[in-house]
């Protein structure tokens, strides 16, 4: 495949205080969610919608995880940092400590999305987050010895720690990094050497999972945010542990990472596995910090981005996920070196195991996923345009069917050429909470859902419900992408049992659950989406898309 002709990041690169300013300018609404009156049963909580609006019956565990945010907002010296040393924050610290070791199930468990709900990524995130503020603020106030407040802490997190021992978590692989930060710290904080061998334990059936590609898994293939997530966590156990294979893990996951990094410094979407678009900084700039240069590369496109508000940032995170990942740009400000440079530049790859193919020409980048019908996005070098497409939507009387989805296909490819993918459009269900299903939901929190082993079946069916739907339509596809110098030529096909009504091309959508997804960036404003209504069984339609991103149809 060609060769992208792209300028390596220059020696003065963009400073890290990026990653301050822009978590300074939302720290107001994440103070706002707290709770910050001392009289209140809920004083301490970060879930506003429990303890100010009502619309909860109870506090979402992972939004506790603020206050590591909280933590570091005190113990960051920086002129632009008005936080720092304020009592005020110290006193809302304790406060969110205090209510997070209320929320714990009897086997201390956690719960995120709903009461009794036994989470694996609340527990572990959770158990990272509260045990690091701990750490934070005993380096801070130079302290050997934990308060009273501080040993409840630890209490609590060794239950929930006890409870992420009896579990694996291979399917979402993320979970797990957080799992093994999280044990760590536990070592760190009580001496247990029982701690320290299952965050190895852990450690060791990740590396033994992580695709030679550099992926780990996200629900049957590679994602580009929960990939970011992973390494995030693999460099807070490396810097705790100095374990080697972490780093070895991590230098493979930035290698995948800067060979799907967009020209404007985006990253995801259309083809990665669960639709996310963001990078999650620290672990980047951590292996930044010590020479990679596949992590050099895309921390300088991290820190442009951030500051031009161009890619996604804390300004771009809802409140619910600003609360969960705050912390973490404030991590890579203290991680980052104040000028990076890197000889790397990313080259045209096709990656078998996660269906991925990048060509990269002087005019455009495109990434297209051969197992998700051909999504994909295009990028122009020059303008910084972009172009999504998250694969065929079809509208019949039977209802909507996608692509989009990660299912069979059979794809073939002519390497600097062309992309070909077939196969059958998924049914789109869009789920909802009715009165009805809020009612069936509290009555099984309050019986059957209490009891761990039914609730974690439970949880793999919604799963594969909500996430992984396995279901196919009467409709087939054949997308073909002609790879050109300056251009790509598109033409889709479809073969239905039921005239299609409508059909869009060129549309970002998605349907799955996944939270952390359907971002806004302001680039969405300038996409043209294809809307046709053919009322054929058989429809074919041939596009035109330039490097500048301007569509043109040949057939219609």
């Amino acid at each position: 495949m060609p060769r992208m002709i792209q300028k390596p990041l220059p020696e003065s690169s963009p400073s890290p205080d990026a990653y301050l300013t822009s978590l300074l300018a939302e720290a107001p609404k994440i103070l706002t969610c707290l709770n910050r009156n001392p009289a209140s049963k809920a004083y301490g909580s970060f879930d506003r919608e429990y303890w100010h609006y009502g619309q909860r019956d109870f506090s979402c565990c992972r939004m506790q995880e603020a206050v590591l945010t909280l933590a570091l907002l005190f113990t960051t010296r920086h002129p632009a940092n008005k936080y720092y040393q304020q009592q005020a924050l110290r006193e809302w610290i304790n406060a969110a400590m205090q209510f997070w070791c209320t929320l714990p199930n009897k086997d201390g468990s956690l719960s995120e999305w709903y009461p009794g709900e036994h989470s694996f990524v609340g527990s572990a995130f959770g158990v990272y987050a509260l045990s690091e503020t701990l750490l934070v603020l005993r380096k801070a106030e130079k302290r050997t010895t934990l308060n009273e407040i501080e040993s409840r802490v630890v209490e609590r997190l060794e239950k929930a720690a006890s409870f992420l021992s009896s579990l694996n978590e291979l399917r979402v692989q993320n979970q797990s990094t957080g799992a093994a930060a999280g044990f760590y710290n536990l070592y760190l904080l009580t001496g247990k050497e029982s701690y320290k061998a299952k965050a190895e334990h852990v450690l060791s059936a990740l590396s033994s999972a992580q695709d030679s590609e550099g992926w780990l898994e996200e629900y049957g293939g590679a994602d580009i945010g929960y990939l970011s997530l992973a390494l995030d966590y693999l460099a807070k156990y490396h810097q705790a542990s100095g374990d080697e294979n972490a780093l070895r893990m991590m230098e493979k996951a930035a290698g995948f990472l800067a060979a799907t990094s967009h020209p404007d410094g985006t990253a995801g979407g259309e083809y990665a596995s669960r639709n996310t678009e963001y990078r999650i900084p620290f672990g980047i700039e951590y292996l930044a910090a010590k020479g990679n240069s596949h992590a050099a590369f895309i921390a300088g496109l991290l820190r442009q981005g951030i500051a031009k508000r161009t890619v996604i940032s804390p300004s771009h995170w809802d409140m619910r996920y600003l609360l969960y990942v705050g912390y973490t740009y404030l991590q890579a400000f203290a991680a980052a070196k104040d000028s990076i440079s890197t000889t790397y530049q990313p080259v045209s790859t096709y990656y078998p195991n996660a269906g991925l193919v990048t060509c990269r020409t002087p005019e455009y980048m495109i990434i297209i996923n051969t197992k998700k019908g051909g999504a994909f996005r295009m990028v122009s070098n020059s303008t910084m345009k972009s172009v999504a497409d998250a694969g065929m939507l079809a509208m019949t009387a039977k209802g909507i069917a996608t692509a989009s989805n990660i299912a069979p296909t059979q794809a073939s490819m002519v390497l600097n050429k062309s992309v070909t993918v077939e196969g059958k459009l998924s049914p789109v269900k869009e789920h909802r909470m009715t009165p009805q299903s809020m009612i069936g939901l509290r009555l099984y929190t309050t019986t059957f859902g209490k009891l761990q082993s039914v609730d974690k079946k439970i949880k793999e069916k919604l799963r594969d419900f909500l996430i992984t739907p396995s279901k196919q339509s009467g409709i087939s596809y054949k997308r073909e992408i002609v790879l050109g110098k300056s251009e790509i030529t598109v033409t889709d096909t479809i073969n239905s049992e039921e005239p299609v009504q409508k059909l869009w091309l060129g549309l970002k959508h998605s349907f799955p659950f996944i939270p952390s997804s359907r971002l806004f960036q302001e680039w969405e404003l300038e996409q043209k989406a294809v809307v046709l209504t053919p009322n054929a069984t058989r429809v074919t339609v041939e596009r035109v898309i330039s490097s500048e991103g301007e569509v043109r149809l040949k057939n219609q």
